[in-house]
């Protein structure tokens, strides 16, 4: 009687796989709000088996920001500003479209 070869793999624990599973939905939904809201976030986490803290922040770097990045990683070099390529445009656009939107209320 044979028997099949066992893969071997390290066998993780339920209780940091739900916390990834966590973490990744909360950046997800973090990412969403700061989208719809236009607001800038900044989110740290720190697990029980990390070394150094995880952090996520929303492009532009505000001074309150910085200061508590700075206290969880003080050797991090943050830009003083942000620069996207695009930028600006998302600002245009909703503000052709609020243009829009006046001139078909003025229609109705």
């Amino acid at each position: 009687m044979f028997r099949k070869k066992v893969k071997v793999a390290w066998v993780e624990s339920d209780r940091t796989i739900m916390f990834q599973k966590r973490k990744r939905r909360l950046l997800k939904k973090v990412r969403e709000l700061t989208t719809v809201c236009c607001v800038n976030a900044v989110v740290i986490f720190g697990g029980p088996h990390d070394n150094k803290p995880t952090m996520w922040h929303s492009g532009q770097v505000t001074e309150q920001s910085r200061k508590l990045i700075e206290h969880f990683e003080p050797d991090l070099d943050l830009p003083t500003r942000s620069f996207s390529p695009h930028e600006g445009e998302d600002e245009e656009k909703m503000m052709r479209k609020i243009g829009g939107f006046k001139n078909d209320m003025h229609g109705i």
